[in-house]
């Protein structure tokens, strides 16, 4: 059975001397952490490791976190900057659904203004907005809606939109 790894956050460093971690998520709204009992790590060196968390609790612009294995503050420090992954079997999705979170990094086109840039993040208000960055640097925001999302291209990692009329200029 295949799998697909999400990326959905990093170790940001050691919190306190008794092993627990910093991690941002990058959906901060994320109920992850309910969810899961173990989380994999994907390592500098490229490797996977699955941690058996302890116990977590919501900190200043991050989750605190313990896991089992991790007991000091040096151990805790050696994860810092590694990519907190999600493993989840494709079987669990319907034909042609992708997760949100795999289109970080797939390069957006418009019908009718052509390249807007890269999806770099999410957010969540009534409706999931893809938060798009350009060449510039410029943000675009667009709405994940049923006439909005025509295609997903998942090996060009490329999709394609139709914005609402009068979001994009010219």
């Amino acid at each position: 059975m295949s799998s697909t790894a999400i990326d959905v956050g990093y170790i940001a460093g050691a919190h306190g001397v008794h092993g627990e971690i910093k991690l941002k998520l990058f959906n901060a709204e994320s109920t992850l952490l309910e969810e899961q009992a173990d989380l994999t790590i994907r390592k500098k060196d490229g490797s996977l490791e699955d941690f058996a968390i302890e116990h977590w609790r919501v900190g200043s612009k991050c989750f605190l976190v313990r896991f089992r294995s991790v007991k000091n503050r040096r151990q805790a420090e050696n994860l810092k900057g590694t990519t907190v992954i999600l493993r989840l079997a494709d079987s669990s999705l319907e034909d042609e659904e992708v997760y949100l979170e795999t289109l970080r990094g797939f390069e957006v086109e418009d019908e009718t203004h052509g390249s807007l840039g890269v999806i770099t993040s999410f957010m969540s208000t009534n409706v999931d907005i893809l938060v798009i960055k350009n060449k510039d640097g410029d943000e675009t925001l667009i709405p994940i809606l049923e006439d909005t999302l025509r295609d997903v291209l998942v090996k060009d990692k490329r999709i394609v939109v139709r914005t609402p009329e009068g979001l994009i200029e010219g």
